[in-house]
């Protein structure tokens, strides 16, 4: 087990190294919290739709050059998530589950929308709606993501 913990730790690190200013769609949140976990961060989780214009605004706008500056990368995973029907997740706890049964589980109707987790899944601030410019989203992006850092170290999250 803990080998193939390794080797999942290891898989997602070298995705994540191959590009690291291109957020691209993960399919396994299980790995995704224990990777969390093992390095002790939290996680920024972009819930998009396929051809959802504004989400590729969002990563274009904000969340590419916030992993290209290196923005939180020593407290924070950022990832996607799709919530189209027939796009197939592993849930947090493991269990297999459709993208839109997912986000629907989770009262997500909006696309995008981002989740601020832990490593087990659980949303620790108040979830972002929709995106429409860059003007103002990265101040209240970063004030949200330092919120669920100041959890983290108080013991909170």
């Amino acid at each position: 087990m803990k080998m193939l913990l390794t080797g999942l730790l290891l898989l997602f690190q070298t995705a994540q190294a191959q590009a690291p200013t291109d957020l691209r769609r993960s399919h396994d949140l299980q790995a995704l919290g224990q990777l969390a976990r093992a390095e002790n961060k939290k996680i920024l989780l972009l819930v998009s739709l396929e051809d959802c214009p504004w989400c590729e605004k969002l990563k274009e706008e904000v969340l590419n050059p916030m992993r290209k500056a290196g923005d939180f990368s020593d407290a924070l995973i950022i990832a996607e998530i799709g919530m189209d029907a027939g796009e197939m997740l592993q849930d947090f706890d493991g269990q297999g589950i459709d993208g839109s049964v997912w986000a629907s589980k989770r009262g997500i109707y909006t696309s995008p929308t981002l989740l601020f987790l832990d490593a087990d899944g659980k949303e620790q601030v108040k979830r972002m709606l929709g995106y429409n410019s860059a003007d103002l989203f990265p101040y209240y992006l970063e004030e949200s993501i330092r919120q669920l850092l100041t959890q983290a170290s108080s013991g909170k999250g």
